[in-house]
């Protein structure tokens, strides 16, 4: 009895967390999805990929990968296309990455497909290219403006 009841209680939880996102367009799944990187919210964005894609890039992986972006700003969104179950996004942005120990700026442009699994939209692939890179000179202790890049 005991363990039906911790199995209920999973997924009880587990339902709250898939279902506690509000957003009902891929763009704000994908203004979402990088709100919760910057926040350090990585379980919660984790959520945001589609099931295969959680196959295919385990946790662990996608919380290394995400820890090291210290800052994500989306600076264009633009839908390409859309049905009921699949969207193609064009993204464009820029990452303040950790490279070993310096702080590098990196553009980014791709594309975002989007399929709605269970009615909700999930992330399904990410197909980002750097576009432009820079090592950021900064004052130990102050924080960097990407707006200012």
């Amino acid at each position: 009895m005991r363990f039906i009841s911790s199995i209920i209680l999973f997924e009880v939880i587990f339902l709250a967390v898939v279902c506690a996102q509000p957003e009902n367009s891929p763009s704000d799944v994908i203004n979402s999805f990088f709100k919760l990187i910057i926040e350090q919210k990585y379980e919660k964005a984790y959520f945001y990929l589609s099931l295969k894609l959680q196959k295919e890039v385990s946790f662990k992986k996608f919380k290394e990968e995400a820890f090291q972006a210290k800052n994500v700003k989306l600076t264009d969104l633009v839908i390409l296309d859309r049905d009921e179950h699949l969207t193609r996004l064009k993204l464009k942005g820029k990452v303040l990455w950790k490279e070993n120990s310096k702080l590098i700026w990196v553009a980014y442009e791709g594309k975002a497909y989007l399929i709605k699994e269970a009615g909700k939209w999930r992330i399904f692939s990410v197909d980002f290219e750097p576009v432009a890179k820079n090592e950021i000179k900064a004052i130990k202790g102050s924080s960097v403006d990407l707006g200012k890049h």
